[in-house]
């Protein structure tokens, strides 16, 4: 990600953290409020009552989604750290921090939704992502 051509993209957490519902894993350019609100309401579907869906400004901003699918213990999160684009494209790095020490026996799926400034992009993502244990130093 030191490439002196992409051009760094501010942005601010929407949502970081583990749903208690399944969340698809992948990698999410979101680009309207109606697919915004589908990702939520997955992984908002067994809070009772479920959070407000964090506001996003369509006509300024754009989400990027990332989630890792399931985990089988508490412990596992999932942050973006770097966006960049280059050539119409965006460029995420991440880091996974894999529980290496004592867990719950519990579901979890760590998901981070980010807004950034709405830029014109073209389909393709490309994922830089780094994988730790709690036990690890960063």
């Amino acid at each position: 990600m030191n490439d002196p051509a992409a051009a760094h993209a501010p942005f601010r957490t929407l949502f970081h953290g583990v749903t208690a519902s399944s969340a698809t894993a992948g990698l999410f350019l979101v680009r309207t409020e109606d697919e915004w609100v589908s990702h939520w309401t997955a992984w908002m579907r067994a809070e009772r009552p479920g959070p407000a869906v964090p506001a996003v400004d369509w006509e300024a901003e754009l989400a990027v989604v990332l989630a890792v699918g399931t985990r089988p213990a508490s412990g596992y999160q999932v942050t973006i750290e770097h966006l960049a684009v280059r050539d119409r494209h965006l460029h995420v790095s991440a880091w996974e921090d894999r529980n290496g020490g004592a867990a719950l026996d519990v579901i979890t799926f760590p998901v981070h939704a980010v807004a950034m400034p709405l830029r014109d992009l073209g389909d393709d993502l490309y994922l830089v992502q780094r994988i730790t244990t709690s036990k690890d130093d960063c």
